[in-house]
């Protein structure tokens, strides 16, 4: 099975702290219980107290997806994104994905960068690092 694509084309794709395990990433921050209903969203609390809610389609798709299988499959070429503080994503989660990723790749380590990229500077590194590789992939 290959992942269908749209019938535009896409020069390249970035991906910024993406898991390669959504099955353990799902399981591991949500559970039935944390919500009310079966409509109602998940909710999570992060360590620093922020909550935040996703839908349970989100969690259902994330269930189901296999990414690595996707991935492997893809060819276009494509930037990794990834902080080595994020304790949402950890880093080796997103290794995980980029090894099996078939098409031309590169993978970018922000220090000290979480998740969201909020301590001083990171966001802009990773912005950095998103606009320098998009000029090579048009140049």
């Amino acid at each position: 099975e290959t992942a269908e694509m749209p019938d535009c084309y896409v020069p390249g794709v970035v991906d910024v702290a993406g898991t390669g395990d959504t099955q353990r990433f799902v399981s591991q921050r949500f559970e039935p219980g944390d919500w009310d209903l079966p409509e109602a969203p998940f909710k999570h609390t992060k360590r620093d107290g922020r909550e935040f809610f996703v839908s349970k389609e989100f969690v259902d798709a994330g269930m189901r997806i296999d990414l690595p299988k996707i991935v492997s499959t893809m060819k276009i070429p494509a930037l990794f994104v990834h902080g080595d503080a994020d304790e949402s994503v950890l880093l080796s989660e997103g290794q995980m994905l980029f090894a099996h990723y078939a098409g031309p790749k590169e993978f970018v380590t922000i220090h000290d960068a979480d998740h969201t990229f909020t301590e001083p500077g990171r966001e802009q590194e990773m912005l950095d690092a998103i606009v320098a590789w998009l000029t090579r992939q048009v140049v």
